[in-house]
């Protein structure tokens, strides 16, 4: 019998999904029919409709690859195509180029796959063990379905006169002006995103920054598991042991000891000591350009630990977590590539790009702090919204689904999955991954994250067919 599967999402999460139960169906000789739904961009997501080869991935080739049981593979694949290392930063068009190869060789012996470009408006319950998915103007069946959408932007509530767009896809700046000035809302990855391309494309005018921090995310030369970072993970959950303390807690302090001075100040809320965020960026930039920096050999090591500690950590400890290191540590979790950060300081050394910290007001209109004095707005062409993606529950569909009783939400707005098997419902064979159980896991935005989640889709395979 094939065991029917509908992946809703056709981004990166969803390909992980894919190729995961492919693989699956495969080892078992058991046949699986996989109907990828995606209403927008197949292949792409959120994540990679950028429609430009300037822009990199923020994580190193090495651990970018979408199949869990290769992790070079996805080197291999651009080694056919030109020189490669596993340090490297490859550009988003590649990532398509080889999501897209890998999905089109899924086809085999035992699975059969097929893309429908289209919405989905609706789950139903028809059974303990079927499930229904409506498109406009059409119902399927499934033996299970798995959540793999990306979650929606931030709304920026404005009455502004001022044109507000999203970073994604950068390709429509095209048509604005070289010499326009432009306000970037928010500090993140994507506002990185915004001003390399922008750069790459020696756009002239002035662009600010505006944020509540006023800082940027730290720089690395790579993101790669190393052994500095096992052991680090390894003496974090001795001392966890020995001492009996809450694990978390233990992890933010073998970071200060192991991480380096950077990192050490930041999680110990010294970065003060900088006269604001550009001078801290700069000095930043330059200790990357020296060579990997202590921190940077224990993210994945730090990424797999929180993953695998978040769902066994009470709701008070996140909370603590968060607050106490958190929101420092997530600016080298997501840090830039280095040579995003070279181009970030010419910009900044020109004059060309400003840091400011500050925001929106009741009505939209952006105002600027400087120490505790507020300052008039300056004039501005176009604001780009980069304040990042909302809460998955955001989402019309997520809510619906929530309001069935289909999924529950986390107290983060995220779907509620059991970690170990990924699945959402307890009574329905629905199950979820990537940004959509936002809460669930610590990274669920990474794709490498989405593939080692998407390995525990496999057990599903044999279960509902033996």
């Amino acid at each position: 019998m094939t065991f029917r599967v509908a992946i809703i999402g056709g981004g990166p999460s969803g390909c992980a999904a894919a190729v995961a139960l492919c693989a699956a169906a495969e080892s078992v000789h058991s046949p699986i029919e996989l109907t990828v739904f995606e209403k927008q961009y197949i292949y792409k997501g959120r994540a990679l409709n950028t429609g430009d080869p300037l822009l990199l991935l923020n994580t190193s080739a090495g651990v970018s690859s979408i199949r869990g049981d290769n992790e070079d593979d996805f080197v291999s694949f651009l080694a056919l195509r030109r020189p490669v290392d596993k340090a490297d930063f490859a550009s988003r068009t590649e990532a398509v180029a080889y999501i897209r190869q890998t999905m089109s060789s899924l086809d085999n012996r035992f699975s059969k796959i097929r893309v429908v470009l289209s919405e989905v408006q609706g789950i139903d319950k028809l059974s303990e063990l079927n499930v229904g998915v409506r498109t406009e103007g059409s119902r399927y069946i499934f033996d299970a379905v798995v959540l793999a959408m990306g979650t929606p932007f931030k709304n920026l509530e404005s009455t502004s006169s001022i044109p507000c767009i999203s970073p994604y896809p950068v390709r429509q700046l095209v048509d604005v002006e070289n010499n326009k000035s432009i306000l970037i809302i928010g500090s993140h990855l994507s506002a990185i995103d915004v001003c390399v391309w922008l750069s790459l494309k020696r756009h002239q005018g002035p662009i600010t920054i505006l944020s509540r921090s006023g800082r940027l995310p730290a720089v690395r030369r790579s993101l790669l598991h190393s052994d500095a970072g096992n052991e680090a993970m390894c003496y974090f959950k001795s001392l966890a042991a020995q001492q009996g303390l809450n694990r978390l807690q233990c992890l933010g302090s073998v970071l200060v000891q192991k991480g380096g001075e950077s990192i050490g100040r930041a999680l110990k809320h010294r970065s003060t000591g900088f006269r604001n965020g550009a001078e801290e960026f700069n000095v930043a930039w330059q200790e990357s350009e020296l060579g990997p920096t202590p921190w940077e050999c224990l993210m994945m090591s730090t990424i797999d630990t929180l993953n695998e500690e978040w769902p066994l950590t009470s709701a008070d400890d996140r909370e603590n977590f968060q607050k106490e290191i958190g929101i420092q540590l997530g600016r080298y979790i997501s840090s830039m590539p280095l040579r995003n950060a070279q181009i970030l300081a010419k910009m900044l050394d020109s004059g060309q790009l400003t840091l400011s910290s500050g925001g929106l007001d009741h009505a939209g209109i952006p105002f600027f702090v400087h120490g505790f004095c507020r300052t008039s707005p300056k004039h501005f062409d176009l604001i780009i919204n980069a304040t990042g993606m909302g809460r998955p529950v955001d989402d019309p569909f997520v809510a619906n689904l929530a309001s069935k009783n289909l999924v529950s939400i986390n107290i983060d707005g995220g779907i509620n999955i059991n970690p170990v098997t990924c699945k959402a419902s307890s009574n329905l064979p629905i199950y979820a991954l990537g940004p959509v159980v936002q809460g669930a896991i610590y990274t669920p935005n990474f794709l490498y994250s989405s593939v080692r989640s998407a390995q525990n889709l496999r057990n599903i395979i044999p279960k509902f067919t033996s």
